[in-house]
């Protein structure tokens, strides 16, 4: 049902002080930045292959989501139904996604599901 992961979406109350220790003590690549309705989220990468960090100055509590790509959102989503998988559509900058829990012993937190070659993700694993 799930592909690779292509985000980490962490938490960051300064986004600018972030990525500035990001940059030089880890030597990260920021890819872009964006500044909009309130907040800030910076893509950056640390290595090749692996899941690009996006800091967001709008998610809060301290564990990072971790995003997937799915092949088909709308059949991702018709599974999770299927499943008995309770699901809630939004919006992210990403596109389309959908939160979805699963009981305590898969994950800990809430879970998304997104498309356009679609992402998914699980916080709080």
């Amino acid at each position: 049902m799930f592909g690779s992961m292509d985000y980490i979406y962490m938490p960051a109350a300064d986004v600018d002080g972030e990525t500035q220790r990001y940059v030089q003590t880890l030597g990260a690549e920021l890819v872009w930045k964006v500044r909009g309705m309130g907040t800030t989220v910076a893509c950056l990468r640390l290595g090749e292959p692996g899941p690009a960090i996006l800091l967001s100055g709008h998610l809060r509590g301290a564990g990072a989501i971790l995003v997937y790509r799915v092949p088909d959102y709308a059949a991702t989503l018709a599974q999770l139904r299927e499943r008995n998988v309770p699901v809630r559509e939004l919006e992210i900058p990403h596109g389309p996604c959908a939160t979805f829990g699963l009981l305590r012993e898969f994950c800990d937190g809430s879970r998304w599901v997104k498309d356009q070659a679609g992402v998914a993700g699980c916080a709080g694993m």
